[in-house]
């Protein structure tokens, strides 16, 4: 779930379902990884930062459901392409 608590009129929230998995091509996601944190002024990434015995992995999330709830709580679907 993502939500804006900044948004005027109360809480809206994107709910999403996905399945995870980690990446099997770890050079290609690090690259990837890496720029947009430099982008955002954050150290670059390394290989070594996401193999073990290092604390982190890379993942990529496959998206199957999105949605919005109305104010019945009925979901109301979402496209995200």
């Amino acid at each position: 779930m993502i939500f804006d608590s900044h948004q005027a009129g109360g809480w809206n929230a994107l709910y999403m379902s996905a399945v995870a998995e980690e990446l099997a091509d770890v050079d290609r996601g690090i690259r990837i990884f890496s720029r947009r944190s430099e982008a955002r002024g954050l150290p670059a990434w390394t290989r070594e930062d996401v193999l073990p015995p290092a604390r982190h992995r890379l993942y990529r999330a496959t998206l199957s459901e999105s949605f919005v709830l109305d104010p019945q709580d009925q979901r109301l679907p979402v496209s995200l392409a």
